[in-house]
Formats: C-alpha cells, sequence, structure tokens
C-alpha cells in the first residue's frame, strides 16, 4: 500500500527495493513509501538498510496516521557518518528526538506494547537498543483525527534520479497481549509485506 499514487516498489521474499521520491512525509504529495496498516496493538516491524549504500536518500521505518501524524526512524548521511534519527511529526511541527552513528547494516525497529511506541536499532546479538519511547496518543484518532488507522511503512526520500533503496529481511510481527488473547506471530519467513508487489 502506497499513499496517493504508485511508487517504485519492488519486493522479492522479504527484501524489498523502494525508489526514493522527493515529497515528505510531512506533504500532502506522494512519498516514497509503501507498507501495512498496523492490525494488532501490540506488535514488531523491522527491516534491514546497508548504510555504505546511502549517499543523499533519507530512508527507514515510520508509523503514520496522516501527513501531519507521525513518528519515525530514518537513516540519513550527515559527512562521512550515516545516523539514525528518530523525528515525530505532531501540531505541525517535525522535531528529532533522538540522533545516533550507526554503520553497516542497520537493522531498524519499531514496536508497541500497546500503550507506546519504541523506535531504534538492533546490535548483531538481536539486542533492541531503543532510541526513543513515544506514547500512542501521539498517533490515535481521537487526538489527531484520521479514520483509516495507521500505515506501518518502509519509506526512502530524495531525487527520484538516487540509485533505490534496498530494504533486507523485512518482518512484521503481530505480539499477543492481555487485551488480545487470539493475536500471534505471523508464521513462517514471508509478511504482510512480503506479500504485496507495487508497481
Amino acid at each position: 500500500m502506497s499513499l496517493r499514487g504508485p511508487v517504485g516498489h519492488t519486493v522479492e521474499g522479504t527484501t524489498h527495493v523502494l525508489r526514493p521520491r522527493p515529497d515528505p512525509l510531512a506533504s500532502c504529495g506522494r512519498p516514497g513509501l509503501v507498507g501495512l496498516r498496523q492490525d494488532s496493538h501490540s506488535f514488531a516491524f523491522e527491516a534491514t538498510i546497508d548504510t555504505t549504500a546511502l549517499t543523499e536518500q533519507s530512508a527507514g521505518l515510520v508509523a503514520m496516521q496522516h501527513q501531519d501524524a507521525w513518528v519515525a526512524i530514518r537513516l540519513r548521511r550527515q559527512d562521512q557518518a550515516v545516523l539514525a534519527e528518530v523525528t515525530v511529526r505532531s501540531d505541525g511541527e517535525t522535531t528529532v528526538v533522538s540522533a545516533s552513528s550507526v554503520d553497516g547494516a542497520a537493522r531498524l525497529r519499531i514496536d508497541s506494547d500497546g500503550r507506546t511506541y519504541r523506535l531504534g536499532t538492533l546490535d548483531a546479538t538481536g539486542e533492541f537498543d531503543v532510541h526513543a519511547v513515544l506514547s500512542h496518543v501521539l498517533l490515535s484518532t481521537e487526538h489527531v483525527g484520521g479514520f483509516v488507522g495507521v500505515l506501518l511503512a518502509l519509506t526512502a526520500q530524495g531525487r527520484e534520479d538516487l540509485d533505490p533503496v534496498v530494504f533486507a529481511a523485512v518482518d512484521y510481527r503481530r505480539q499477543p497481549t492481555a487485551a488480545e488473547p487470539g493475536a500471534g506471530p505471523w508464521t513462517g519467513t514471508g509478511t504482510p509485506l512480503g506479500a504485496r508487489r507495487a508497481s
């Protein structure tokens, strides 16, 4: 699923290739974005990006209610370093709430326990380094409006002549909670994202 029209997106298994678009997430344009609706209060959403392949693109994961209400963890190059930045769009302002240097294959994660969103990176052992913990209220329909629910997505921003961004091992897992006793992880290596293709 993309916003306001098709984007350059291909998928093979759990690897997604997304062509950047110049429209920012906070615009009413057509950003480089593809994702699925959040269908569980408790979930984990992950993808890996090779930081050495980034030049002028900004790429990562976003949880979005609409263009004026989203939280994201994205990678961008700053001189010789690549930063993992957590940004929040709220009340008409986009705020960077965390920025950390990363290198190599950076695995990004957004997860939720039904009350908060946690955004960060995973190390080689799978340990989650939480960069920010944000309230669900930031994206709740009651607080920010909207009517279609939260979109969990891969995003890539930049000039259209830049190289596409490769998102490897994309994974979305529902987690059981007391409020959702029937929820559970998706089985197998395929994910809802892995089943979608867009032109």
